[in-house]
């Protein structure tokens, strides 16, 4: 599967922060998937991350869940969505990162059967 970097950032001694735009194996129109790792010992908080599309976005995968051996905290379920753009994208979402977690985001309702 071919992934585009969108933006990594590396801020000062907390590690490495790394977006990445990972474009849907079954083609479906302009679905995405946008993955957001902080690969960092400590929390991320307020991180701003652009988003390909405005509208509803979910967690889909996230390998802090407890279901999956995670520490059971972060974001799960919708996130919120602004119409503000942030890395050349026209929405963006604000994010508080676990430590050593990986996110998978998605657009879409987590209300909604696919």
């Amino acid at each position: 599967m071919c992934m585009r970097i969108l933006d990594v950032v590396r801020p000062g001694q907390h590690g490495a922060l790394t977006v990445r735009e990972v474009p849907d194996p079954v083609p479906r129109g302009d679905e995405v998937v946008v993955a957001v790792a902080n690969l960092s010992g400590v929390w991320q908080h307020g991180y701003r991350i652009g988003l390909a599309v405005d509208g509803p976005w979910q967690v889909v995968l996230s390998t802090a869940d407890a279901r999956f051996g995670g520490h059971g905290h972060g974001p799960t379920g919708a996130v919120a969505v602004e119409p503000e753009p942030c890395q050349d994208r026209p929405a963006s979402t604000v994010l508080d990162l676990p430590p050593r977690t990986v996110l998978y985001l998605a657009p879409g309702d987590p209300g909604s059967a696919g």
